[in-house]
């Protein structure tokens, strides 16, 4: 597993990771990444939970570790496991930046977590807007999920797609593309380069 992304989109979830002390809870909009290696658990969860989970590749292994106690003894938020550091996005702590006019975005920290393996934003649309995105890189695609609200994208290479609330879609390397909004709005937008 290279990359695995957990996105709490609605409800709650209470979570413990190997070093990083006692265990949280991830509420709508918080999300983490799990490094390649890390030992964790789900410890309970509240009703009507729903997470997004992202994996890089998607098929892997995983397993089972009886015999690690969480948390552990040995506290250490600056930790690496395969060139990765774990990292907890707080959605109540977002600062938010103008991407533009009736638009906004949220940096969850990953890019710089994942050393330039993956980013993840959240996009937020005030209403009726518009946001560009330039031609995706070769091996590089981007996802986007609708959190809530709704949104058009029109790609150069792909067409137009109407999205709706909990709906996604993968971009391919070479588009660039346009989102527009008609409506406020919240899209979850990963971009993951691959690697050969």
């Amino acid at each position: 597993m290279l990359f695995q992304l957990i996105f709490c989109r609605s409800g709650w979830v209470r979570v413990v990771y190997e070093d990083q002390g006692e265990p949280f809870i991830l509420h709508a909009g918080d999300c983490v990444i799990q490094p390649p290696t890390i030992r964790h658990r789900v410890l309970e969860s509240g009703d009507n939970l729903e997470v997004i989970e992202i994996g890089y590749p998607a098929e892997h292994l995983t397993n089972a570790d009886p015999t690690t106690s969480l948390p552990n003894a040995e506290v250490n938020p600056d930790r690496v496991w395969e060139d990765q550091s774990f990292i907890r996005h707080i959605a109540s702590d977002a600062k938010w930046q103008q991407l533009s006019i009736g638009v906004e975005s949220t940096d969850t920290g990953i890019l710089t977590a994942t050393q330039g393996l993956t980013d993840v934003k959240v996009i937020k649309a005030n209403g009726k807007s518009s946001w560009q995105q330039s031609t995706i890189r070769p091996l590089t695609f981007e996802f986007l999920f609708v959190l809530d609200g709704d949104a058009h994208v029109s790609t150069t290479q792909d067409g137009e797609h109407a999205l709706v609330n909990g709906s996604s879609l993968v971009i391919p390397p070479g588009n660039s593309y346009t989102v527009n909004h008609d409506n406020q709005s919240h899209i979850l937008k990963l971009s993951l380069h691959a690697v050969k």
